[in-house]
C-alpha cells in the first residue's frame, strides 16, 4: 500500500512590488497575499505538519525597469547561497566533533532556510504606469527571473492585474506584457494568472468594493482573496511535479 511520507521542508519566495507587499488605505495597511498562502498550506492535512517558509520581498513602487527588483533578486540570492555555505561548514565541524568523540554542534540555526523552491514574481505594474513598451518590460522580467531559475528555483510567474483606469494605450500595452508572460516555454516556469482571477471592470460594485481599494490595490480582504487563488494555483502546480516525479514530497511503500 502506498502512504505519502512526511512532506520535505517548502520555501517559497514571494517576490515584487506594492501588490506583493500586501499595501493598501495609503499605505497604512500592508497585507500580503503571503500571510493567506502561508496560512491556508498550514490548514492543509497534507501540509500541516511540515515546515514551511515563505519570505515576502515585496516593495511599494518599485519597477522591473530602472529601478531596485535586479538588486533585490540577487541579494535574496546571495543569501541563499551564504546559508547553503553556512550549513555545509556547519556540517563539516559537526562531523568532525562527533568522529573526535566531542560534543556535536548544534546546527539548527545554519539550516533551517532552505533553498526557495517555488519563486512567485509579480512586476510591471508601476512600469506600465510610467509609459514602458510591454516588451521593454518583459525584457527585463525575463532576464532577472533567470536568476532563481539558475538557482533550481521553480519560478510562478504572475500576469498583472488592470487597474481602474481605463485607458486604450495602457490597456494595449498590459495585454501585450501578459501575452508574453503567458507565452514563457522556459524549463521550470508557470503562470498564474492574476488578472483573470482578479478583475477590475467586470466585477460587480459590491464585489470590486470588497476586494479593490484605490483602482490600483486591493483592499486587506482583497489581499486574502488573491492569497486564496495564489494557493489554489500552488497546490496545482506541486500536485502536478508529484505526478512527474519532480515533487516536493515523496512517496513510499509500506508493506503490510
Amino acid at each position: 500500500m502506498e502512504v505519502s511520507s512526511p512532506r520535505p521542508p517548502l520555501s517559497i519566495l514571494c517576490f515584487g512590488d506594492s501588490l506583493t507587499e500586501g499595501y493598501s488605505q495609503f499605505g497604512l495597511s500592508m497585507t500580503p497575499y503571503s500571510k493567506t498562502l502561508k496560512t491556508i498550506l498550514l490548514d492543509t492535512n497534507a501540509w500541516s505538519k511540515s515546515k514551511i517558509e515563505i519570505v515576502t520581498d515585496g516593495v511599494s513602487g518599485d519597477r522591473v525597469v530602472h529601478g531596485q527588483f535586479k538588486d533585490r533578486m540577487d541579494k535574496q540570492i546571495l543569501v541563499q547561497i551564504l546559508t547553503l555555505f553556512a550549513s555545509a561548514r556547519a556540517l563539516l565541524i559537526t562531523h568532525f566533533r562527533s568522529t573526535t568523540n566531542l560534543e556535536p554542534l548544534d546546527t539548527g540555526s545554519t539550516t533551517s532556510k532552505p533553498l526557495y523552491n517555488y519563486t512567485l514574481f509579480l512586476g510591471g505594474t508601476n512600469d506600465l504606469g510610467w509609459g514602458l513598451p510591454a516588451s521593454e518590460i518583459w525584457s527585463s522580467i525575463k532576464t532577472m527571473t533567470a536568476i532563481p531559475l539558475r538557482h533550481n528555483s521553480k519560478l510562478v510567474l504572475f500576469t498583472v492585474p488592470e487597474c481602474g483606469v481605463k485607458n486604450r494605450d495602457l490597456d494595449a500595452r498590459r495585454d501585450e506584457l501578459n501575452r508574453l508572460i503567458k507565452a514563457d516555454d522556459r524549463e521550470g516556469v508557470y503562470v498564474f494568472d492574476l488578472h483573470s482571477a482578479m478583475p477590475y471592470h467586470s466585477m460587480s460594485e459590491q464585489e470590486r468594493e470588497e476586494v479593490w481599494d484605490d483602482g490600483l490595490h486591493f483592499t486587506p480582504r482583497g489581499y486574502e482573496v488573491m492569497g486564496e487563488f495564489v494557493t489554489r494555483r500552488m497546490l496545482e502546480i506541486i500536485e502536478s511535479e508529484e505526478k512527474q516525479g519532480n515533487g516536493v514530497s515523496t512517496v513510499i511503500q509500506e508493506v503490510d
